[in-house]
């Protein structure tokens, strides 16, 4: 299977992902995608519960190739939650987990629980905020195959991020 090129993104609130334009253009795309859902401080209480609307709107997006992606994992309850309703295709887990995760256990233990459940439904993990050597060598021993940070890469022209792939550094 070709890599999917990032082609979609909706941040910020799930009903996004359902409106008609953004189904529209999905449904225009012939290429894999990504659709990244982030969820911040600004989303309702009512526009985070629509987990129906939003799954029948991927439900939709992933006949045309398009995964999820739950951005922050870890960061808190919601993004629990939100990987619990949506089953996403891939979970990044956030950096306030991976930062020192090499020397503080309570944090392998929880990135190790979640890199289980996303095996558990096939789902891929990604660890954000990598930044030392230290950090990406933990996060490998718990089976974390890719990642993003300054330590792997400092942001650039898409052409050389995705030469890099992975954890490769």
């Amino acid at each position: 299977m070709a890599r999917p090129t990032v082609r979609l993104t909706c941040t910020v609130l799930a009903a996004a992902c359902a409106a008609r334009p953004v189904t529209r253009a999905a449904a225009q795309e012939t290429r894999p995608a990504v659709a990244v859902m982030t969820f911040n401080s600004d989303v309702s209480p009512q526009q985070a519960r629509d987990y129906e609307g939003l799954n029948k709107a991927m439900q939709r997006m992933r006949g045309r190739g398009i995964r999820l992606a739950v951005d922050d994992a870890g960061s808190g309850f919601a993004s629990l939650r939100h990987i619990l309703q949506l089953a996403p295709d891939i979970i990044k887990i956030d950096n306030a987990l991976t930062r020192n995760i090499y020397k503080d256990p309570a944090r392998r233990a929880l990135a190790a629980g979640l890199i289980s459940f996303a095996a558990e439904l096939g789902a891929t993990i990604i660890a954000e905020g990598i930044e030392t050597r230290q950090e990406l060598d933990a996060l490998r021993v718990l089976g974390v195959r890719y990642g993003q940070g300054f330590f792997l890469s400092r942001p650039g022209p898409i052409a050389a991020v995705l030469a890099v792939g992975g954890l490769t550094r």
